[in-house]
């Protein structure tokens, strides 16, 4: 129960799910005939578990019990029968309702006989890419010397290394807190060692502040770091960031000489002042209109100066 508990407390915080579910392998040997048969009778039981925002652990206790009660007692009924009873929505290498698998090993008593044989357990090497778990995540509880020990399995297609280690870990500190830790919530029970607590906060800080610097530094910087990549796209193409602080600084030459004060349209009329245009490359500003003179003087070269005047000053 307590095995089952921990497992089912670990994949409602990793998924945040309030209903989730896990195999467990049952012995399922039949009475009467049949029952002498060499091998192992193995039947699958599902162990369902629901919680909500007031569900402490020592709730989740209490239901873990009821239900691994519950699932022994229908153990008789074949997993393949519930699965098509039910008929959940399938996905390939998916196994419906088990896809995270629980086993409990207890301690032996002694190795098996066979007659007059002796039976040796078999370690399986459960690392790397030569071994393939038929589930996306196996949990294994073995008692060794009255001590419980685990071993968690992953498919690589259905859970990252990383995050199988993380989950290893969450499990060893909900199996440690689990006695001290019966009246809290299971949302918010404390598993972040001081190490991860340290992460947290440096996260929190966020990095060192940059040193105090205006929009203008920030832009010359990255034309100086980059003065070949593409600062403008036009419909007659690209301008570099070196091409367009060349142009920058032609008009900046060409207006120098004349007192003007730009309008962001050389069209537009803004607090009495008129607006027009020039060829950069020209000889200067053209001389100022007359007061009656509306349009802006038309130029279609590929770039242009601006001035302002203001009637009557």
């Amino acid at each position: 129960m307590i095995a089952a508990t921990a497992v089912a407390a670990l994949l409602h915080r990793w998924t945040g799910s309030d209903d989730v579910t896990f195999g467990c392998p049952v012995a399922n040997r039949p009475e009467g005939p049949g029952g002498d048969v060499v091998g192992p009778c193995m039947n699958t039981v599902v162990l369902r578990s629901r919680v909500d925002e007031t569900t402490t652990m020592g709730d989740l206790l209490a239901a873990m019990s009821e239900t691994v009660l519950d699932a022994l007692n229908h153990r008789q009924a074949p997993f393949e029968d519930v699965v098509d009873q039910l008929r959940p929505p399938r996905r390939p290498g998916v196994t419906p309702y088990a896809d995270v698998f629980m086993t409990v090993e207890p301690a032996s008593a002694g190795r098996p006989r066979l007659g007059d044989l002796e039976l040796a357990p078999v370690e399986l090497a459960q690392r790397g890419s030569g071994y393939e778990a038929k589930v996306g995540l196996g949990v294994l509880f073995r008692e060794v010397d009255g001590t419980l020990r685990g071993t968690l399995a992953h498919r690589g297609d259905r859970v990252l290394a990383d995050d199988a280690r993380q989950m290893a870990r969450l499990l060893g500190r909900l199996l440690d807190r689990l006695p001290d830790a019966l009246g809290e919530p299971l949302r918010t029970i404390d598993l972040v060692d001081a190490e991860e607590r340290e992460t947290l906060v440096r996260f929190e800080r966020g990095p060192a502040p940059a040193p105090p610097t205006t929009v203008p530094e920030l832009l010359g910087r990255r034309l100086r770091a980059a003065p070949d990549s593409i600062a403008l796209l036009t419909g007659r193409g690209a301008l570099t960031c070196r091409e367009l602080e060349a142009g920058a600084a032609a008009v900046a030459a060409a207006l120098r000489p004349w007192p003007a004060r730009p309008i962001p349209s050389s069209a537009s009329t803004w607090a009495g002042a008129r607006t027009w245009s020039w060829p950069c490359s020209g000889p200067g500003p053209p001389a100022a209109p007359s007061a009656r003179s509306t349009p802006p003087i038309p130029w279609s070269g590929s770039t242009s100066c601006s001035a302002t005047w203001a009637p009557g000053r």
